[in-house]
């Protein structure tokens, strides 16, 4: 009988640990597109969040408009996003602010060549039909690409199209060239086309950023910290386990495994240090993000969707950026 008692208080103390643990759990809501962002996927595959102590619930969403609404309802509470839906975001005077760098897309927003259209270089747009959607950040690398170039938009034809007709167009020959984004450029790559240039060719950043709701940050540290840690060990994982992260790329943009690897292989994961100082676009300090590589990336788009009529104003851009949670996080390693 005694035995009996015995093993009954363990269960209970066994049950009573639990639960006290599930408790300290902090409960966080994440939403996320299906995009470049390797470190996440990685991290929610492999339970990094649970582990670091959180309770993540994972809202994946299609475009960035319904992304924003969800932040600006407070139904989600972090969210991966590139800096362009940011911007749109800040405009509409949504409170978020930027607080961790994903990774860097800057070479999958490219520049892809048909074979009949023979461009070799950003000069041979010259002339040319060139596709590409506009508003978005392969529309500023086009244009970032002329000026470069010293071409004017009058020197070429822009077909504004969507990526689901640019690739019919593009096989067809319809077009000499396009500008997009992953999967289509890989896609178009696999169509007999040649990568001629992108972003990261001009030197420039695209930014995929984590962002979080002010209101709900000032509350909630704790958990920020929580989860910086699970992307930190997400990062450490891929080191010797990138194909997890190859197959999630494939999973998450329907690709086949080759065009996943070449995805994954044009995706920049900066380092936690590097994110504060040296990547091209880090954050800065809390005494320095006002001088950042962040804050001119972000200057530099508000500028551009000012000249498209996108945005009427330039909302407070440095603002928005807070390198504290990181900061902080690194400090106590």
């Amino acid at each position: 009988m005694k035995r009996i008692c015995t093993s009954i208080a363990a269960l209970f103390v066994a049950v009573l640990t639990s639960s006290a643990i599930c408790a300290a759990d902090l409960p966080i809501r994440i939403g996320y597109q299906p995009g470049t962002a390797p470190r996440f996927f990685v991290a929610r595959d492999q339970q990094f969040f649970q582990k670091a102590g959180l309770a993540p619930d994972y809202s994946k969403f299609i475009s960035g408009p319904s992304m924003l609404a969800a932040l600006q309802g407070e139904n989600i509470d972090v969210a991966f996003m590139t800096t362009p839906p940011v911007v749109f975001g800040l405009s509409q005077g949504i409170g978020i602010e930027i607080f961790f760098v994903e990774s860097d897309a800057a070479k999958t927003q490219a520049l892809v060549s048909t074979k009949g259209g023979a461009i070799k270089t950003f000069a041979d747009q010259k002339g040319q039909k060139i596709a590409v959607t506009f508003g978005t950040s392969a529309h500023y690398g086009l244009l970032k690409s002329l000026q470069a170039a010293k071409l004017s938009e009058s020197d070429l034809t822009i077909l504004n199209m969507q990526p689901s007709a640019m690739l019919p167009a593009f096989i067809k020959d319809d077009v000499a060239g396009a500008w997009s984004w992953d999967p289509w450029t890989a896609k178009m790559q696999h169509e007999t086309g040649t990568l001629v240039g992108s972003l990261g060719t001009l030197n420039l950043p695209m930014p995929g950023v984590w962002v979080v709701r002010t209101k709900w940050l000032a509350q909630n540290a704790d958990a920020i910290q929580r989860f910086i840690k699970a992307l930190d060990s997400a990062a450490s994982y891929m080191k010797s386990n990138s194909g997890d992260a190859v197959k999630a790329i494939e999973s998450e943009l329907g690709v086949d495994h080759a065009t996943a690897e070449l995805i994954y292989s044009r995706i920049d994961v900066p380092t936690l240090p590097k994110q504060l100082d040296g990547y091209v676009a880090a954050l800065g300090t809390s005494n320095t993000k006002a001088g950042s590589g962040m804050a001119a990336h972000l200057e530099d788009l508000a500028n551009f969707f000012i000249q498209q009529k996108q945005i009427t104003a330039k909302p407070n851009l440095a603002a928005a950026i807070d390198p504290q949670p990181l900061e902080k996080y690194l400090h106590t390693q």
